[in-house]
């Protein structure tokens, strides 16, 4: 049995390149629209766009998923 929740680590590359594609395709998007790059809560605004996205692409759930910290 498979488990939908994987760990980032865990996903196969083309799963890991269609997130972060998507990450850029929505942040240029933004930089195009605002001249400037996004703040901390817009990078959120723009994580939970792409997750909306990623929910109807497959059966891998990306729920768990979060941004990087510095």
């Amino acid at each position: 049995m498979n488990n939908p929740n994987k760990k980032y680590k865990e996903l196969k590359q083309k799963q890991k390149a269609r997130i972060s594609d998507l990450m850029y395709r929505e942040t240029d998007r933004f930089l195009q629209e605002k001249k400037q790059p996004p703040d901390d809560t817009e990078v959120v605004q723009i994580a939970e766009r792409v997750y909306c996205r990623i929910q109807g692409l497959g059966s891998v759930s990306y729920t768990h998923l979060t941004l990087p910290t510095t």
